[in-house]
């Protein structure tokens, strides 16, 4: 008798579900009296005092040094390229290199050197994003009499990144606790609370159209899920001209997908296959050939109001787990308690984890929308708005707290995609210095990628002297070619780097300039012996030793 209850229960969760989610794919916002700002929670840690610009080493070794370098760049491939080079020794606290140190240009991802950074020295490596599942009346007999309310947190990582690939595991988790805690249905509504952060607006300024169907151009907010992206899986059909078979993760009703792709059995399909959003909607249009010849295909598409969709999934997951849910889907921007009296007992919670690998995703994988999740929550955490426009003016006022002249830093977005942003070599450098002074530093160093070794560096600088060796950021975007990070140079002296290259560069071209001067810092000796660093090399694997 229980286990057909049961199939009843899911029966009818699944046809409420299918009349009244995908009738309604986008949930309706919530009409709420504005509230004031809540209470910042912290200071952001300013520095004691401006750091002084280093002083110039005018050794015969550091003269080679530079003169070795312009050779590099006086190179007829780099004749239409701006290029800013600044190469510091930390231990001696000396420049080595010098070149348009203050001439701010577009910085592309390394902008999120300075989101991570800020956010690491303001709330530490060991905070958490907690994400709340509040039971907003009472249970009676398995049923809740009000409304189940998720308290948005602006957490990136609520997807399969750190659950072996599913991306509704949290969700899945959410329904057996609510389950434990004797909720098998909903009377009222399901509602997402989104009053943490500022919903996103669509673009930011800079930001270009073009790109709003891409993973890095994702819309953030105080409710993310799957990295606020969909996964399609596209597989040829068995018979050419039939269109290619497609499958979404998670699956949900809150995307239409109209397919109109062209199984082919060409190696290259005449029409070139195009995944794409229309903008401001949630359809996507899968147009073109797709050839036989590939196995599988897998594509990743931004939505549109990600918190309607974290919503969606999240009442398409319960349904599936056998809860019945016989209100509406709504998202309401604040908290709808003006006095902020009113207290519900939490049934389900989510922790991520802590900021110190959250900012490994940001640094090492170069994930925008962790990068502006955390901007957006230094805004809310010191001044109690979670926008884009606080965070980005908490972090300047750190940056210039260590003496950064505000011509040479302009903080738009927190991952560097809009092309409002603007960065001097001096600006960062100035970052770099003080992080190495940083007790967090260890994080910091930890979380950039390795050169070689692993994410946006690991299929570079492979070889001697670079491989493992190297810990940086690396910056592309249209016409740019930033890298800044630490290498230590042939005695094992610290060296902190940043080479910014904007212009009609190939790809190629602007990392071959990269490497050839990290190798020219690499073997820099401030004795008279030739270079040795057989010492300080690593195996090529992935547990390349920090460097000391």
């Amino acid at each position: 008798m229980h286990r057909i209850n049961t199939l009843l229960r899911t029966l009818l969760s699944l046809l409420l579900l299918s009349l009244w989610a995908c009738a309604t794919p986008a949930p309706q916002p919530v009409e709420l009296p504005e509230l004031s700002a809540p209470p910042r929670r912290l200071e952001m840690p300013l520095a004691a005092a401006p750091l002084p610009e280093p002083g110039l080493d005018i050794s015969p070794e550091a003269e080679a040094l530079r003169q070795a370098v312009a050779d590099l760049i006086l190179d007829p491939t780099y004749a239409d390229t701006h290029v800013g080079v600044l190469l510091v020794d930390l231990d001696s606290d000396q420049t080595l290199v010098s070149l348009n140190a203050h001439q701010a240009v577009l910085p592309a991802s390394n902008m999120k050197l300075y989101t991570t950074a800020a956010a690491l020295a303001a709330l530490g490596p060991d905070f958490r994003f907690s994400t709340r599942v509040e039971a907003q009346g009472q249970v009676q007999n398995g049923i809740l009499l009000g409304d189940l309310v998720v308290m948005g947190s602006g957490d990136p990582a609520i997807s399969g990144r750190f659950y072996g690939g599913n991306a509704t595991y949290v969700f899945h988790r959410w329904a057996e606790e609510l389950k434990r805690n004797g909720i098998y249905a909903v009377q009222g509504d399901l509602v997402g609370d989104e009053s943490y952060m500022e919903p996103h607006p669509g673009l930011y300024p800079g930001w270009e159209m073009d790109d709003i169907s891409y993973s890095y151009a994702a819309q953030t907010g105080a409710l993310c899920l799957n990295d606020n992206c969909v996964d399609i899986s596209l597989v040829p059909a068995d018979s050419a001209g039939d269109p290619a078979l497609i499958e979404t993760d998670p699956p949900t009703c809150y995307v239409a997908v109209e397919n109109n792709s062209t199984t082919s059995a060409a190696r290259r399909p005449r029409e070139r296959l195009e995944v794409e959003r229309r903008p401001y909607e949630n359809v996507i249009d899968i147009t073109g050939g797709f050839s036989q010849r590939i196995r599988e295909k897998l594509v990743t598409v931004t939505v549109d109001d990600p918190s309607g969709y974290f919503m969606t999934v999240l009442a398409e997951t319960l349904a599936e787990a056998g809860i019945v849910l016989s209100g509406r889907i709504l998202v309401r921007s604040n908290s709808g308690s003006v006095d902020g009296s009113e207290s519900w007992p939490s049934v389900a919670e989510h922790r991520s984890p802590p900021l110190s690998e959250l900012i490994s995703v940001i640094n090492k994988e170069s994930v925008n929308l962790y990068a502006e999740q955390l901007l957006k929550t230094l805004g809310a955490e010191t001044s109690g708005n979670g926008d884009r426009e606080a965070g980005a003016e908490a972090v300047s006022q750190w940056i210039y707290s260590m003496g950064v002249d505000p011509g040479e830093f302009r903080m738009i977005d927190g991952s560097g995609l809009s092309r409002q942003n603007r960065l001097a070599p001096a600006a960062t450098m100035t970052l770099l210095r003080y992080m190495h002074e940083h007790p967090r530093f260890p994080i910091f160093l930890s979380s950039l990628a390795i050169g070689g070794v692993d994410g946006t560096l690991d299929k570079r600088m492979q070889e001697a002297p670079l491989l493992g060796q190297v810990r940086a950021k690396s910056g592309y975007m249209r016409g740019v070619h930033t890298l800044a990070g630490y290498v230590p140079d042939a005695d094992g002296d610290l060296l902190a780097f940043v080479i910014m290259l904007q212009g009609p560069l190939r790809g190629s071209d602007a990392r071959a300039l990269h490497d050839d001067i990290l190798i020219l810092a690499r073997e820099f000796s401030s004795g008279l012996s030739l270079p040795v660093h057989s010492e300080l090399d690593v195996p090529l694997g992935t547990d390349a030793p920090p460097m000391q």
